[in-house]
């Protein structure tokens, strides 16, 4: 399996909002950890169905560890960010590692390819976190499991579909275990062709030892892609911020 233990991510699943407040609260989320050192970019994924599970998805990188969220040890300042967070939403937030793409190359930090910037998202969640021959069978066999496979050669050409990413969750917080992001280069989020092979997605036999499996295309606006206040970092050697 492919990856990196060099980069480590936020996966956030935002399923209640308050619409009012959502966007600032997320702002200031953002803005406090784009001090940390550690901080690549983050992005907000708004889920283009509005009777979707969840309404957004956050996806944020870092080049380390340091960041309370992974550690288990917030400031009073995240404590604070956290308590005005779950008063008024409902969101399932996790620490991830990228363990597996199609290409056996690391996607991330992974920003869209251009401003229009759709994607496929997928969220696997395990009744028991602490199965091990369940995320073995899963991650043995993920490109058919997880829809991968489907979604290579099943879209139709002009969706653009490339890379796909495996996310698995490393933090104890109960959650969401895996997530596969799948990049449509080729459309906007007016496209009809890929809310029709959505369709087809979401109808996708997934193994029935997950408890439940959630299937959406999202759009990265981009005024809600933040990187650092100190400016966009230099990625190492084999990474790159638009594979």
């Amino acid at each position: 399996m492919a990856g990196t233990a060099k980069f480590y991510y936020v996966w956030n699943f935002f399923e209640k909002i308050t619409p009012a407040g959502f966007l600032g609260n997320w702002l200031a989320t953002g803005n406090y950890v784009r001090n940390n050192k550690d901080f690549i970019v983050t992005q907000l994924h708004r889920n283009l169905n509005p009777d979707g599970t969840f309404k957004y998805v956050n996806f944020a990188a870092f080049d380390g560890l340091d960041f309370e969220l992974f550690k288990g040890e917030p400031s009073e300042t995240w404590k604070r960010l956290m308590k005005e967070t779950t008063s008024i939403h409902v969101n399932y937030p996790g620490g991830f590692t990228e363990v597996a793409t199609n290409t056996g190359k690391p996607l991330g930090p992974w920003l869209p390819n251009d401003d229009k910037g759709i994607f496929f998202v997928i969220s696997f969640k395990a009744a028991d976190e602490n199965d091990a021959k369940l995320q073995e069978t899963f991650e043995k066999d993920w490109m058919e499991s997880s829809g991968a496979n489907f979604i290579l050669q099943k879209a139709p050409k002009d969706l653009g579909i490339s890379h796909l990413g495996l996310y698995k969750k490393f933090t104890k917080r109960p959650g969401l275990l895996y997530v596969l992001r799948a990049e449509l280069k080729g459309v906007g989020e007016d496209s009809e062709a890929a809310r029709s092979f959505l369709s087809q997605l979401k109808a996708f036999k997934f193994p029935d030892y997950f408890e439940r499996v959630d299937t959406d295309l999202y759009r990265d606006d981009p005024e809600n892609i933040l990187f650092p206040h100190a400016g966009k970092k230099d990625l190492p050697e084999g990474h790159s911020y638009k594979p």
